[in-house]
């Protein structure tokens, strides 16, 4: 569906298909309440909902390099890790040829202690944390320059649909979910009772995880060897 079509569909869900001079909805006015708004909150709020059906629909990759005596790497357009539509990281495998692609762990700050890495710390890297929300740190500090060192997965930020011919990202399926979110944020704008559209929300989400986004490849090793056996 375009942004055009997801509007045209949650302005029927509230009843009110055209732009009203004295209304909530006026989409020519910087200051009201603009659908168009609405539908770029609610896809960000449907992939949430999504993501734990189907993370790989929404997961890239990228390799990363290792710098000598640099522990920490900064995550943007240009930057240490070249990722312009950044969320969050799932996971970072090694990427050195002749190595299994083991998993680096994920630590927090308080667990670097655990793990017996000291605070100035130097050598191959085990583990991996956030250092803030655009930068990670490997620890113990890389000894090493190395390209494509690692490889990390990643959940990317959707884009906002700018224009009404804009089509969501989103699975098609999936695309109504859009337009419910959206007339369920104005409801609780307009003070009004949603929770038909919450009933509507929670059936297309549940034929979509059960039926479709459920589906996967039949040719697949399903067996898990120990954490400990794929990290390091």
């Amino acid at each position: 569906m375009t942004r055009k079509e997801i509007r045209i569909y949650a302005r029927g869900l509230v009843d009110e298909y055209t732009e009203l001079s004295e209304g909530l909805i006026s989409d020519d006015t910087a200051d009201e309440t603009n659908f168009d708004i609405l539908i770029n909150i609610a896809q960000q709020r449907v992939m949430i909902d999504l993501i734990q059906y189907i993370p790989w629909y929404f997961r890239k990759s990228v390799l990363i390099s290792t710098v000598a005596t640099q522990a920490d790497y900064e995550i943007g357009d240009g930057e240490d890790i070249d990722i312009d539509d950044f969320l969050l990281f799932e996971n970072i495998y090694h990427n050195k040829a002749g190595d299994f692609p083991q998993g680096l762990a994920y630590v927090e700050p308080d667990q670097l202690t655990d793990r017996q890495i000291d605070a100035q710390a130097t050598g191959e890297p085990t583990c991996w944390m956030y250092e803030s929300k655009d930068t990670i740190t490997l620890r113990p500090t890389p000894t090493a320059t190395e390209t494509s060192r690692y490889k990390g997965y990643y959940f990317y930020e959707l884009a906002d649909l700018s224009d009404d011919a804009d089509v969501s990202d989103l699975p098609k399926i999936t695309h109504p979910l859009v337009a419910i979110d959206a007339a369920r944020q104005y409801h609780l704008i307009d003070e009004e009772e949603g929770s038909d559209l919450e009933r509507r929300y929670q059936g297309i989400l549940g034929v979509a995880a059960n039926n479709l986004l459920s589906i996967k490849p039949s040719l697949g090793y399903r067996g898990r060897q120990a954490l400990d056996e794929n990290v390091r």
